[in-house]
């Protein structure tokens, strides 16, 4: 009976393994294919600007002395804001940016991936692009690294626009193995599960949009995801926001399953001078789900 249950058990585990290693290779082929289809397109609109010896990737549209700074999410990248930069850049200056460890910018494990660095690196940013005071629209963990700016560099901040914006909740430090990083939780299906989770309606994102924003997720190695993550320092503004004064639009997604829509009138309670818009029938990605009702309202606040 023993020698029956140990076979049985001995099957079961080589069908898991042999289940293991054909994911992984089917894994390798997909960001392959996907790499080859779409690298071309990655770089497409934007430029390379070094700061503190970092290489960012940004996209610059429209005129004035007065620019927007988007800032992205996690997983995300600049390219997501193509067509909100488009509206919005016909009555100003826009610049987006691709934040170290994502898009096109620079993934060195060496970095400090703490959202306090990376708000002072985008200051440094905007002062050598010239601009010493801009608006900020931040979007998830973009939100949070916004936050982080106007509450350390107020001088600096015109006014500040948080879209499902992190900064309360508190994410768990622990991280996988790399190569487990690199082929389950970035791969394909995982991919597509955070992309459901994220939208209200799924069919606004087409095979090609997907397809792209899975080929840049596929180039953060796994040990700059796990420094990423030991960087973590979310869930640490504390009552500094409660400080701000500046100007404040607060935009969320009523549908929102990943950064729940309560949080939005949290901001609003806590932040003077502040405004919230609540878009129904949208997640996580309003700026994309409802990109024509999102332009106009960050339009009209800006005006």
């Amino acid at each position: 009976m023993e020698i029956k249950i140990a076979e049985v058990l001995l099957t079961i585990l080589i069908i898991l393994l042999v289940g293991i290693i054909c994911f992984i290779l089917i894994e390798k082929s997909t960001k392959k294919k996907a790499f080859r289809n779409y690298s071309s397109l990655l770089e497409v609109g934007g430029r390379f600007i070094f700061v503190d010896g970092i290489r960012l990737f940004i996209r610059e549209a429209g005129e004035g002395q007065m620019p927007l700074l988007m800032i992205h999410g996690f997983l995300s990248t600049s390219d997501n804001f193509k067509n909100n930069i488009f509206e919005i850049s016909k009555s100003r200056k826009v610049i987006a940016v691709d934040l170290p460890g994502f898009g096109n910018s620079d993934k060195d494990v060496k970095i400090d991936y703490s959202r306090i660095h990376m708000a002072q690196l985008l200051v440094r940013m905007m002062n050598q692009l010239g601009y010493d005071c801009y608006d900020l629209l931040g979007h998830s963990l973009g939100g949070e690294i916004a936050l982080w700016i106007a509450i350390n560099y107020p001088v600096n901040t015109h006014s500040l626009i948080l879209v499902d914006a992190a900064g309360y909740q508190s994410n768990s430090q622990r991280s996988l193995p790399p190569w487990l990083i690199e082929n389950v939780f970035l791969s394909y299906p995982m991919q597509k599960y955070l992309l459901k989770m994220s939208v209200y309606n799924e069919q606004i994102w087409n095979s090609e949009r997907f397809m792209k924003a899975y080929t840049y997720n596929t180039l953060i190695p796994g040990v700059t995801f796990r420094k990423f993550s030991s960087d973590n320092t979310n869930s640490t503004l504390g009552d500094a926001i409660k400080t701000l004064t500046m100007p404040t639009l607060i935009v969320w997604g009523q549908a929102d399953k990943l950064i729940p829509v309560r949080n939005a009138e949290r901001f609003h309670n806590e932040i003077n001078n502040s405004n919230v818009v609540i878009l129904p029938e949208c997640g996580h990605l309003s700026f994309i789900e409802v990109a024509a009702q999102f332009n106009q309202v960050v339009t009209d606040f800006l005006r």
